[in-house]
Order: C-alpha cells, then sequence, then structure tokens
C-alpha cells in the first residue's frame, strides 16, 4: 500500500489505541512518523519492521476494501491494484469456529492464506 494513503489512520490510531506491550504500542507511535518520511515518488517496497506489522496486519481487511492496498503477486511478478479476497472451510464445534482466509491477485494465484480461529466464551 501506499503509506500516505494510511497517514491520517496512523495519526488517529497512535492517538487513539493503546496497548500494555511496550514494543506494540512503541511501534504505534511511531508509525505515523514513518509514514511521514516516505517518498511518495519512490516505488520501491519497504517493510515495516514486526512490531509495527503487528499494529497493520489486524487492519489489513479494512485496507483491502478502502483499496488502500495495492498487491505484490510473486506469479505473476507484477502490482495489483485489486485482491481478490475469500474465506472458506467455515466450520463451527461447539464454542469454536474456524475458517481459512485467502487473498488471490487478479489472476487468481493465492498469496496469501491464513487459519482463523474464535474461541467464544458464553455466560
Amino acid at each position: 500500500m501506499e503509506a500516505k494513503s494510511i497517514e491520517d489512520w496512523a495519526v488517529g490510531h497512535a492517538k487513539g489505541v493503546w496497548s500494555t506491550v511496550q514494543a506494540e504500542q512503541s511501534a504505534r507511535e511511531f508509525l505515523p512518523t514513518w509514514i511521514q518520511g516516505s517518498d511518495p515518488n519512490d516505488e520501491s517496497v519497504s517493510i515495516p519492521d514486526h512490531d509495527m506489522l503487528e499494529v497493520l496486519q489486524p487492519y489489513d481487511q479494512d485496507f483491502i476494501v478502502k483499496g488502500r492496498i495495492r498487491l505484490w503477486c510473486p506469479d505473476c511478478a507484477c502490482l495489483h491494484e485489486s485482491v481478490n479476497c475469500d474465506t472458506h472451510d467455515n466450520e463451527r464445534k461447539g464454542k469454536t469456529s474456524t475458517w481459512v482466509s485467502e487473498w488471490r491477485c487478479p489472476e487468481g494465484h493465492v498469496v496469501h492464506l491464513e487459519d482463523n480461529e474464535i474461541r467464544w466464551i458464553v455466560r
């Protein structure tokens, strides 16, 4: 994604969300500064460090829905402006729900596959 496309989000997120995990909170607070230092004319890929990725990852679906992500497909060897997201193998057993999230480039190549699980606590 273009870093500048989430600059306002990053500033608001740094002010409005707090974590007791020091590395995560530091990354959250530094993210706007890192984005502000980016060059919108530089097309090279920059990979945020582990802690910044931990801050961003829970919001990846939001970024996709809002059209802020450009997807690199290694099979196509190019950037795509869209991502096809799908979930499958949805299952609920007792208090546990599981599913698989899959992202594909417009040509159909799988670029991300993730197993998900939620355990429901019902009182």
